[in-house]
């Protein structure tokens, strides 16, 4: 999910306490990223958020790649970590 770092963006959201802006359980539960521009800080409740923060520079577009492999890592990790099983399988 990509937020925008606003607590509207959650008003109907299914999650406990989304609707207030409590969304801790919502980021365990979901892999968050939030983009901005390098030279602007994020709102405040986007730092207290479990979110990934992916940041573009304005000025160094070349870079825009590193941070597109930056995503990617991170939703494989993500979902590594959501498919783990215990068991062992033997071919």
């Amino acid at each position: 999910m990509f937020v925008q770092g606003a607590l509207w963006q959650f008003k109907d959201f299914p999650h406990t306490g989304a609707a207030e802006g409590n969304l801790l359980q919502t980021f365990e539960a979901i892999q968050a990223f939030y983009v901005r521009y390098d030279s602007e800080a994020p709102p405040d409740f986007v730092k207290k958020w479990s979110v990934k923060v992916l940041d573009l520079s304005k000025n160094a577009r070349h870079h825009d790649s590193a941070v597109i492999s930056k995503f990617w890592q991170a939703l494989d990790e993500r979902l590594a970590r959501a498919n783990r099983t215990d068991l062992a399988y033997r071919s």
